[in-house]
């Protein structure tokens, strides 16, 4: 019950959030589109206020053939005719989007994920590993007992060492198997394929397709070693 409660906290707080942001962005472009209009047509800014803007955003839906009659007298007769005026609010909307859109970019989490959906009181999305999480498999050249996974800017990144999984908690199952999952052609046959060449133990390598079987795969190196290679299916 406590974590449904604060699930629709916190919905409603962003979309609070949400919509302070987008009457902030809708009172920002009818200014500025204003303001551009009067520099194109007159080559000098619009002598008004962010509150006089308000208002005229709440009265611009009774006004749209005539947006200046949306804004107070001393404005009013200041303003360029309809169709200026529109191109110019259209460009500055567009310029407000690609502005928090970078924002956006620049300043988001890129290890958060947009759906916060819970299982259990667990995150079920999944996202970004970030740097400390990744720093246990992380070495800089092959270690014997750990499977080498693929590369991460000029290091390799392994399976976690022995040493520090005796070092979790102790509901930690212990090293287990690994399953890479991406999309077609990202490189993980690639990687994995390179792991046996390094790995010196014993390996079981489930796929769908044959490409661990075949060349260019382990079947004309590793499998050229063993004794009895034995095909599954």
């Amino acid at each position: 019950m406590n974590q449904t409660a604060q699930r629709h906290d916190d919905t409603f707080e962003k979309l609070a959030i949400g919509a302070l942001f987008v009457f902030i962005g809708l009172l920002t472009v009818v200014w500025a589109g204003a303001q551009l209009a009067m520099l194109v047509a007159y080559g000098h800014p619009l002598h008004t206020t962010f509150e006089e803007a308000g208002k005229a955003m709440f009265a611009m839906k009774d006004h749209m053939g005539d947006p200046r009659a949306a804004w107070l007298p001393e404005q009013r007769d200041q303003l360029p005719g309809p169709v200026l005026y529109w191109a110019a609010t259209v460009i500055a909307m567009v310029a407000g989007i690609g502005v928090a859109y970078l924002a956006w970019k620049v300043f988001r989490d890129p290890t958060e994920s947009l759906d916060q959906r819970r299982r259990a009181g667990v995150s079920a999305q999944g996202r970004l590993a970030k740097p400390m999480e990744l720093r246990p498999l992380l070495i800089r050249r092959p270690v014997p007992g750990r499977f080498v996974l693929g590369r991460v800017g000029r290091r390799l990144i392994a399976t976690e060492a022995a040493g520090f999984i005796k070092r979790r908690r102790r509901s930690s199952s212990g090293p287990g198997a690994v399953m890479p999952v991406g999309p077609s052609r990202s490189g993980k046959t690639t990687s994995i394929i390179n792991g046996v060449f390094e790995w010196r133990h014993p390996a079981i390598l489930v796929s769908l397709k044959n490409d661990f079987l075949e060349p260019p795969g382990t079947g004309g190196a590793r499998l050229a070693t063993s004794r009895s290679p034995t095909r599954a299916g």
